[in-house]
């Protein structure tokens, strides 16, 4: 895909994609990253980092393989995906969304149990509240997955 997509595009333009796969007999989950943030775990009310490999983004001028990161889960561990439409996203006054107001913002959220659907939505009103009336100006996909 990579290839195909570095022949079609045009010059210096490349696409960002994510792709993960969970395993729930096992609780992994095995995410291929490229070119988008890296996701957050949410574990007992606080973040834990996940550090992808080789996140280089589809269709750009090298030609990277593409390893699965795995991540062992817990029970009641969050898992959020993003695409740089959020954090980026700005308001009228220039400044940026940021990962720390979307960390304030989860941190808010850690000790409920709703499910990810409200935590999503959560996210998307407060992005919408501090970009203000002047709207988003990129793309902006979330994805949550809780486990049970």
């Amino acid at each position: 895909m990579n290839q195909s997509l570095r022949e079609m595009l045009p010059k210096r333009s490349f696409i960002a994609a994510a792709f993960a796969q969970l395993n729930l007999k096992e609780r992994i989950l095995t995410h291929y990253n490229a070119g988008l943030p890296e996701p957050i775990l949410w574990r007992n009310g606080q973040s834990i980092p996940i550090k992808i490999h080789n996140a280089h983004p589809l269709g750009g001028p090298l030609n990277p393989k593409f390893d699965g990161t795995p991540i062992t889960l817990q029970p009641k561990d969050r898992v959020l995906f993003f695409t740089d439409g959020l954090t980026e996203a700005l308001n009228e006054a220039g400044m940026m969304y940021g990962e720390e107001r979307l960390s304030t913002v989860l941190t808010s959220l850690g000790s409920q149990e709703e499910n990810a659907q409200t935590w999503i939505t959560a996210i998307q009103q407060d992005v919408q509240t501090f970009v203000g009336n002047g709207g988003l100006e990129d793309d902006l996909t979330i994805v949550g997955v809780r486990i049970e």
